[in-house]
């Protein structure tokens, strides 16, 4: 609940998994807790939403103790709210003047602003060269021990690793075992912030990073104060039906056996041939910008063709899921997931799931990385790239390691290049929150290439797909006779991009997200577009075609 755990591939050799430590956000966006005056709002319904689940959650504790004819000792919502409540008792500390709930609200968003202060920026995070630091449990010991603190409040890892892993088939070696630290300062500030926090502090922040994801899955009383709460925050005008909720749990926990019923149903398989071969034009389009970039050495050039010959492509689904038997083997040993299930009881399924779940990652250490796995299930609708399974990224080599694989000298025209887009889209005023929001060129600058590049290397992928047509003349779309294939190809990209957005919504983007809003990813990528202005006819010098392009790929 203070700092981040998990294993994962070693991004600078995917040949082997570690132990990982970094930061974690404090429940609600740090920005949004060190600017006080300008999330206002947000941070007022967050207190609002603090206080009343404790209320909830007080009222229920009475009831448990006084039970009337409607509420018997055997509810099973009530039994799953008893689980809760251990720590929450535990060291109470009343104040004068102010109820249990207004002093558990003063302590979890004070202590929340003050790990929100010593957290790293997502802008200081972008150069993962910065990011890795390899040590042993004992310097890691060593690096997060407060001088004269005393033995009772330092961070223990010794004793931490030991109980995580106390269920699992691993048992460390201190001498050798790796574990990687994302954020040396944010570690040795949190040791720094224990040693000076009430216990009773502490313990209230983490049981409510605990309560706060658990209790909307046992009373409605609490899913409805989520709601509300973001219904204040993001906008959200209505709750998500009842059978989304319940197929996404279905899906996040049982997404390869759901993909498996759905592909034997549903796939067409000509779609996923035709997807291919979208893949494999893009693939060649890119071969060709790459030929032709004046700013990258051949050195480079060779790398980086070398590295997209051998970046794979993941469409559809896995050709092993219809193979009998394999989807078996796959949720065996990974928790044998189906005997966890308790028949009628969410919450306890669920808490049987994450367990299990966890089991399986933290097994990992001990595993070799899998280099052929799915990272998403045919159910799931999304573009995604993965670094370390070499599927995109500058900054890791083919077989998908964290490097500099570049030479410095295109390096140097690289930044140059990056720099470009960050200015221009940071001069992008999000004009539907006020005068004070424009988007983050440096967190969105991956997704702004990203979008410039791509659609460069779509739009010579589709010419690709034309050639082979082999027609004398361009079909005409009905009903749309008067643009041309190209004005349709960017009529395309701009329409995927059409979309309503709260207030709300829009903001929390703007503040903590890696994507620019919509409308700058439309306007931002198109004005860049040499094609698109000669397609659109759009006069030099104006603002869709500006005398000033950025343009890397």
């Amino acid at each position: 609940m203070l700092f981040g755990f998990w294993v994962s591939q070693d991004i600078r050799n995917t040949s082997r998994n570690l132990m990982v430590v970094d930061q974690i956000s404090p429940g609600i966006s740090e920005r949004y807790l060190l600017d006080t005056e300008r999330f206002h709002t947000e941070l007022t319904e967050y207190r609002r939403y603090i206080e009343d689940m404790v209320r909830v959650f007080e009222a229920h504790l009475v009831q448990k103790q006084h039970p009337t004819d409607d509420h018997k000792e055997d509810d099973e919502e009530e039994h799953d709210i008893n689980k809760l409540s251990l720590a929450f008792l535990h060291g109470r500390v009343e104040r004068a003047g102010e109820s249990v709930a207004e002093q558990f609200t003063d302590d979890i968003l004070e202590f929340s602003t003050k790990l929100a202060a010593i957290m790293t920026s997502a802008e200081d995070r972008r150069d993962p060269k910065n990011l890795f630091h390899e040590m042993t449990v004992a310097q890691l010991q060593e690096l997060t021990d407060v001088p004269d603190a005393g033995a009772n409040v330092k961070m223990n890892w010794t004793w931490y690793l030991d109980n995580v892993l106390k269920d699992t088939n691993v048992t460390l070696d201190l001498e050798k075992d790796i574990v990687v630290v994302m954020e040396i300062n944010y570690l040795q500030k949190l040791a720094n912030l224990i040693t000076k926090t009430d216990p009773v502090v502490l313990e209230r922040y983490v049981w409510w990073s605990v309560f706060s994801t658990l209790a909307p899955l046992t009373l409605q009383e609490f899913r409805d104060l989520a709601f509300r709460f973001s219904k204040q925050v993001f906008g959200l005008t209505q709750k998500t039906p009842r059978w989304k909720g319940c197929t996404g749990n279905v899906n996040s926990n049982f997404g390869m056996a759901v993909s498996y019923l759905y592909v034997q149903k549903h796939f067409n398989n000509q779609s996923r041939v035709k997807a291919l071969e979208m893949v494999n034009d893009i693939r060649s389009a890119f071969t060709e910008i790459v030929t032709e970039l004046q700013w990258m050495d051949e050195e480079t050039k060779q790398r980086t063709l070398d590295k997209a010959h051998a970046m794979r492509p993941f469409i559809g689904f896995p050709g092993w899921l219809l193979t009998p038997g394999e989807l078996e083997k796959y949720y065996q040993g990974a928790s044998d997931n189906i005997a966890e299930i308790v028949e009628g009881q969410l919450f306890e399924s669920y808490l049987q799931l994450s367990q299990a779940s966890v089991k399986k990652t933290l097994e990992d250490i001990r595993r070799s990385p899998d280099y052929n796995r799915w990272v998403t299930p045919a159910t799931t609708v999304n573009a995604f790239y993965s670094p370390i399974l070499n599927s995109v990224s500058r900054r890791y080599d083919k077989e998908g390691n964290l490097k500099q694989w570049w030479t410095e000298k295109t390096l140097v025209e690289y930044e140059q290049r990056v720099q470009c887009i960050v200015q221009q889209y940071s001069h992008y005023h999000v004009t539907q929150l006020g005068d004070n929001f424009t988007v983050n060129g440096i967190n969105t600058q991956g997704e702004n290439i990203a979008d410039n590049g791509g659609l460069r290397e779509a739009l010579r992928a589709y010419r690709k797909f034309q050639a082979r047509q082999n027609e004398t003349e361009d079909k005409i779309l009905p009903g749309l006779a008067e643009y041309s294939p190209d004005q349709l190809f960017f009529l395309g990209f701009t329409h995927m991009w059409c979309g309503n957005s709260t207030k709300g919504a829009l903001k929390s983007r703007v503040v903590d997200g890696v994507h620019s809003p919509n409308r700058y990813r439309v306007i931002g990528t198109l004005s860049n577009s040499e094609e698109f202005s000669e397609a659109w006819h759009c006069p030099k010098g104006s603002p869709m075609n500006p005398e000033k392009k950025c343009i890397l790929w």
